[in-house]
């Protein structure tokens, strides 16, 4: 190749043809939004502003401030200026001080907008913890009440809705299952309200029985420290997590909160906790017959006493995916026949529910992130008013009064024993019941 040719190629290159789909540029007078992080003289927003505050001119709570309407501002806007001018150390105090003005402007403006965006309605009580307890325990007649029916109040409800649907001839000769389900619930979930509802359509839909209800039954301190010993900070104390099982079962017409498990002075075995929920069966529907039945996961089978629950008459209802139910009916024996009901979960679970899981309520709310997709917005509403997120990362500590639940008042006849006194001495049914399940 000559030399003149190599010289005609560098004054004439070759020219591309345009790309397709090109979008055209942007003209020059609109504004440019900030990315994601906001840059000052080059730096950072965030670091100008961490550096105003370690050096006092700025406090957290307008640090926070001015991060937000920097994000949301475009790069143009006049705070940059000012922030420039900070970072550049030009005339500090009136800079600052025109700083605090422009935020203070924009505050008042946004506050003003949702004002008018915002339809006039009564604003709704957010759930105060020692209000929700004492639905369940306390001075409130919801319990405490001798005349009153107490958590059971809709498992009556619903047996005179039965009554006035068929007759009480057929309601005495029909048997009556009230479930019981005893867990951490730390917190309480959809999910949980979701296998009890499983279990009531395994019951119902197998046998002629008919399911008046169904008790969540948190479980004693102790038991929940002895679980979460490798992670303590994830722990509620347990007037929360009673407080957040009755807001979550508030609105059920069958599922009620049952706090005398969660009362007692020590850890309480499944079956005291059962024998507790069948004498108070007993005096609430004398004449009736009533069958209780616990509802456990797949894993728990091993460890419960089919003899000692059939010599009381009590029944399990597991919960479990297909895999589970069949190793699950693979491992039992036949000592299980007629005690043992497998509620096979075989529904696609929609994936919004699938995330909903009592570890994931933690995380969100250790890392202060929306919670009405997990819980709703009343119980996100308890979290955010009661500052449990804060209390779980470790910025705030609990209170005492968080930590110590009410006295429960006795009810006459009903085997109730008020906080601090167990049901049964060590030597009487609960002992026997723990030498049965050695046993066997």
């Amino acid at each position: 190749m000559s030399r003149n040719r190599i010289q005609r190629d560098h004054l004439n290159p070759v020219k591309f043809p345009p790309l397709r789909n090109t979008k055209p540029a942007k003209p020059d007078n609109q504004p440019k939004l900030a990315p994601g992080i906001p840059m000052a003289a080059g730096i950072p927003v965030s670091e100008i502003l961490r550096r105003m505050e370690i050096e006092k001119l700025l406090t957290r709570h307008e640090r926070v401030t001015l991060i937000q309407i920097c994000r949301k501002s475009s790069a143009n806007d006049p705070i940059f200026a000012e922030i420039r001018k900070l970072e550049l150390n030009a005339m500090r105090q009136s800079t600052l001080n025109r700083l605090k003005q422009l935020v203070e402007k924009k505050i008042a403006l946004r506050l003003s907008m949702n004002k008018r965006v915002s339809v006039s309605e009564p604003s709704q009580p957010v759930p105060d913890r020692q209000s929700a307890i004492e639905q369940i325990v306390g001075d409130s007649p919801i319990y405490s009440d001798v005349s009153s029916k107490g958590i059971y109040l809709k498992f009556h409800q619903r047996l005179n809705d039965f009554i006035s649907q068929y007759s009480l001839e057929k309601a005495q000769t029909t048997t009556f299952v009230i479930i019981v389900g005893s867990g951490s619930f730390n917190p309480a979930t959809r999910k949980h309200i979701r296998s009890f509802y499983i279990a009531k359509q395994c019951i119902e839909s197998g046998s002629n029985m008919f399911v008046l209800g169904s008790l969540l039954s948190p479980s004693h301190h102790s038991l929940v420290r002895q679980k979460f010993r490798t992670c303590p900070t994830e722990i509620l104390p347990a007037p929360h997590r009673l407080a957040v099982a009755q807001l979550s079962v508030k609105d059920s017409i069958w599922v009620s909160v049952d706090p005398w498990e969660i009362t007692r002075r020590r850890v309480m075995d499944y079956l005291s906790v059962l024998e507790h929920t069948a004498r108070r069966a007993l005096d609430e529907f004398a004449g009736f017959n009533i069958k209780i039945m616990y509802l456990c996961k797949h894993n728990m089978v091993p460890n419960l006493s089919a003899k000692a629950l059939k010599q009381s008459n009590f029944g399990v209802v597991c919960v479990c995916r297909a895999p589970e139910s069949d190793q699950l009916r693979d491992s039992v024996r036949n000592e299980w026949k007629n005690c043992l009901w497998i509620a096979e979960d075989t529904a696609i679970i929609d994936a919004s529910i699938e995330k909903v899981s009592s570890r994931n309520v933690r995380k969100a709310v250790k890392e202060m992130a929306p919670l009405e997709h997990l819980v709703g917005s009343v119980v996100s509403d308890y979290f955010k008013a009661n500052r449990i997120g804060q209390k779980m990362n470790g910025s705030e500590k609990w209170s005492k009064e968080e930590k110590n639940l009410p006295k429960i008042m006795s009810k006459k006849g009903g085997g109730d024993s008020p906080k601090g006194s167990p049901l049964t001495s060590p030597t009487s049914e609960k002992g026997s019941h723990i030498r049965r399940m050695e046993s066997t």
